[in-house]
């Protein structure tokens, strides 16, 4: 047979899982901090990376074209300049 709790034994056994969820609940505080740290640190990393390629457009004079690519300044790309340039590392 069951016997009844006493209000005591009630009160101890609310009070160890009030602990838990106040345990829990830090547990999930620090998950949303990490998470929150994770989605700064990839923002920062698109940030940079699309300044990047910016750079690159802006260095090489590129231009969208109507089907919507990048494409080198002509005569960047047609050879002459491209050698030129190319050359001046060698």
């Amino acid at each position: 047979m069951h016997t009844p709790m006493t209000p005591e034994d009630r009160i101890a056994e609310l009070e160890d899982a009030l602990k838990e969820k106040e345990r829990r609940l830090q547990e999930l505080k620090a998950d949303l901090d990490n998470a929150n740290d994770l989605i700064e640190r990839q923002r920062e990393h698109v940030q940079d990376s699309s300044d990047i390629i910016e750079s690159w457009i802006e260095a090489f004079d590129m231009h969208l074209n109507a089907d919507g690519v990048w494409e080198w300044r002509a005569s960047f790309a047609e050879g002459h300049e491209w050698v030129r340039q190319i050359c001046r590392s060698c």
